[in-house]
């Protein structure tokens, strides 16, 4: 029984402590606007693949119900998604060349009438990498992974702008 005691103050000294220093669990923070039960449609110009499903699921994981597009529902329209990836430095004798990849996503929100709640937006972000000739086979997935962190990224930035815009206040 005695062992018992200063187990649970632990843990409970431990709960204080994460919960003092700003510590949550994925998803939203308490006091911010939650889409949990809102209804978002999806309207896609750049098909159903990688980038349409991390937005999806970055929405979904926030509680919002992605529905069909239909009227009275707010409708996230992803209008393009452009990469770009160019030589920065490196020449053609070298082993190492160092790359940029760009990455853009044209986005906007409408409401449930068609008006826009978030004006067409593009966002903008930008990597840097290296490819090394020597080591091809380590080399050669990198900007796949690359853009599959900018995907993720723009779901991310584009779930907290459309949580600014109709989530509701817990």
């Amino acid at each position: 029984m005695s062992g018992r005691a200063p187990r649970i103050l632990s843990v409970g000294l431990l709960i204080l402590l994460l919960t003092g220093c700003g510590w949550h669990l994925r998803g939203t923070l308490p006091g911010q606007p939650s889409l949990d039960s809102v209804e978002v449609a999806l309207d896609t110009r750049v098909g159903t693949g990688d980038l349409y499903r991390e937005v999806r699921n970055a929405l979904q994981a926030s509680g919002a119900e992605v529905v069909s597009p239909r009227e009275g529902v707010p409708v996230l329209v992803l209008r393009s998604e452009r990469r770009q990836n160019r030589r920065i430095s490196g020449g053609r004798t070298t082993d190492i060349q160092e790359y940029e990849l760009r990455f853009e996503v044209d986005w906007e929100l409408l409401d449930g009438d068609g008006e826009p709640l978030v004006e067409r937006t593009t966002f903008r972000q930008f990597r840097n990498y290296r490819f090394d000739q020597s080591q091809v086979l380590g080399s050669e997935g990198q900007e796949d992974v690359l853009v599959t962190e900018l995907q993720r990224d723009a779901a991310m930035l584009i779930r907290e702008r459309v949580q600014a815009t109709v989530g509701r206040i817990d």
